[in-house]
């Protein structure tokens, strides 16, 4: 007898009222290998979810050790920073301890020279002392020897004075005597003793004037004795003056060797310093560059962290615009693809669109219309990101004149003339999932 299909839909009906027969009938009909596949498949299900906690674990796990051997970069790096700036620090204190040196034994130097020279003053001012002292005394025996040669010829004088009166008188007396020739012989006595006493006078005044001739010579024998020894004291003050003046010449002649050797030391040190300052500003470059590579790493660690966090959770966005979703690199290039085959944007604008870091898509705050948000995340804001913001928003709203665009920076902080840039091009910033508009943003925020 054929089975039927009534008969077939008696079998169904059966089944519905008897579900214990299913299993039976499926095991009747169903291969061996068939009936294992629900228990191989849960197995999968087991294994697949144990590959799945494991992988997650080891994903984890590596995330965590790469930010280790991070932040182990990062120490390391902050410690050769540390050391390098003791070293500059070390440097800089034996550089300024050397220059203390050199400017202590300049001044020694300098003292010494102004002694010297302050001696050698005193000394010139001494010796044309002592001339003038021995000008002045030569002058004044010049002018005692003048006044005894005057007072000589004087007495000198007053002596042949005295002998023509005496002369005239004998000539008188004589005339007398020949005229009274009597009164002549009777006084001749008396003439006589009166020659007599005049001779004993003459005489007495010729002894007298032998004896100062005597004195007058002695006198100019001491005065010949002092021009002597004034000429010998002279004579060896001069070479005395003469010896001075070859070691003065002698010591001015080191002097300028030590100078000339003082300068050589000078432009040494010169050349020393001005090594070191290359040196310093090498090392100087060297840890800006660190510092600069540092802050790089730690910027861009930042701005992959908050970038991963706006890429992340839609919600951030909910202010700005109704059921936020942020575009996938997929949804984005079809989008920009559609728009450049309808020609709305240029394949430049396509290119600076694609690269942005968040495009959004949600509906409008006000009204059922499409809305994008076109964001720039950066740790630190700066008139780049407001810049780029604000370009690509304008080009995206020229591709969908009916949607309502936004140009949005997303983070933290934000640069003073990045504030002003978004006041002025009318950029919202978001942070912390706050978002404030153009006219809200002020440098007392940041």
């Amino acid at each position: 007898m054929a089975f039927t299909i009534q008969d077939f839909q008696d079998l169904l009906e059966l089944l519905r009222r008897h579900p214990e027969w299913r299993e039976r009938l499926w095991e009747l009909l169903a291969s061996e290998e068939f009936l294992r596949l629900p228990a191989e498949v849960k197995a999968f299900r087991e294994e697949f979810r144990t590959f799945r906690d494991q992988t997650f674990e080891e994903f984890r796990q590596e995330t965590e050790r790469r930010f280790r051997q991070v932040e182990e970069q990062i120490a390391a790096l902050v410690e050769f920073q540390r050391r390098h700036y003791e070293e500059f620090a070390a440097l800089r204190q034996e550089f300024l301890a050397y220059r203390a040196e050199t400017d202590r034994r300049f001044a020694e130097l300098a003292e010494a020279q102004r002694r010297h020279y302050e001696e050698f003053v005193t000394y010139r001012a001494e010796t044309d002392r002592r001339f003038a002292e021995l000008a002045e005394a030569q002058r004044r025996h010049y002018e005692e020897f003048v006044t005894y040669r005057a007072e000589t010829d004087r007495r000198f004088a007053e002596l042949a004075e005295a002998q023509r009166r005496h002369y005239e008188e004998f000539i008188a007396l004589r005339q007398e005597f020949l005229a009274y020739r009597q009164e002549t012989d009777r006084r001749f006595a008396e003439l006589a003793e009166a020659q007599r006493r005049h001779y004993e006078e003459f005489t007495a005044l010729r002894q007298e004037f032998l004896a100062y001739r005597q004195e007058t010579d002695r006198r100019f024998a001491e005065l010949a004795e002092a021009q002597r020894r004034h000429y010998e004291e002279f004579t060896a003050l001069r070479q005395e003056f003469l010896a001075y003046r070859q070691e003065t010449d002698r010591r001015f002649a080191e002097l300028a060797e030590a100078q000339r050797q003082l300068t050589e030391r000078v432009e040494q040190l010169a050349e020393a310093q001005r090594r070191t300052e290359e040196q310093v500003a090498e090392l100087v470059e060297v840890v800006r560059r660190l510092t600069e590579r540092v802050d790089r790493i730690e910027g861009r660690l930042r701005g992959d962290e908050v970038e991963k966090e706006y890429r992340t959770f839609p919600r951030r966005y909910r202010h700005l615009i109704r059921d936020p979703h942020i575009l996938s690199p997929e949804e984005r290039e079809a989008l920009l693809e559609a728009l450049e085959a309808q020609g709305a944007i240029t394949p430049e604008e396509a290119d600076s669109l694609e690269v942005a870091d968040v495009i959004v898509r949600g509906r409008q705050r006000e009204g059922e219309g499409e809305a994008y948000l076109v964001v720039e995340v950066s740790a630190t804001i700066d008139t780049n990101d407001v810049k780029r913001a604000a370009e690509r928003a304008e080009a995206l709203q020229k591709a969908l004149p009916q949607a309502e665009v936004r140009a949005v920076v997303a983070g933290p902080e934000m640069h003073g003339l990045a504030a002003r840039a978004a006041r002025t091009r009318g950029v919202w910033w978001l942070r912390d999932g706050r978002p404030f508009a153009p006219h809200e943003i002020s440098e007392s925020m940041l």
